[in-house]
């Protein structure tokens, strides 16, 4: 069987598409990317990416040969970068401190986010995967000046329980 590698509705591909379509429509002056964020990107950039995919250890069920061997259970992150850049400190930081909180309230506690990631499903190779849960673990904040510049991140780990129903 070929592989399709235009199947974008994938874990966790699936999820960093919705998450940077959430973020895209929050504001005109955001600039959404799904990869990690660099410090020539543009002011008020988001970077959107999957990070980490972790099997749950111990959670194999008796369904199936296939399930035997690998586990049900699987937790993947998903990165959430928020980024400002302003020659005045005290602005920077104030923007930095608005953008940070915000991103972190959608992806904790947005009804149309909340709502879209609750159902999400995905099907590969016959095996079908269904997203139990998600949550924000932690987020964390970095600074620095470049060239007279002053640089602001803050990143979020946005963390996913997903569940194989079925081989």
């Amino acid at each position: 069987m070929p592989i399709d590698f235009d199947n974008g509705s994938i874990f966790p591909n699936n999820v960093v598409q919705l998450v940077a379509a959430r973020f895209a429509m929050e504001d005109d002056r955001l600039i959404v990317l799904k990869r990690p964020l660099r410090t020539q990107d543009l002011n008020f950039s988001i970077g959107v990416w999957a990070d980490n995919w972790l099997p749950t250890p111990n959670s194999q069920e008796m369904m199936g040969v296939d399930f035997a061997r690998s586990p049900t259970l699987e937790m993947y992150s998903i990165m959430v970068q928020g980024f400002v850049r302003h020659s005045d400190e005290i602005i920077g930081l104030s923007w930095h401190a608005v953008l940070a909180e915000t991103l972190r309230t959608i992806l904790g506690s947005d009804p149309p986010l909340r709502q879209q990631l609750g159902g999400l499903t995905a099907t590969l190779n016959g095996t079908i995967k269904r997203l139990k849960r998600f949550w924000v673990r932690a987020g964390r904040y970095r600074n620095n000046q470049v060239n007279g510049e002053n640089l602001y991140l803050c990143t979020n780990d946005l963390m996913l329980e997903v569940e194989k129903v079925n081989a």
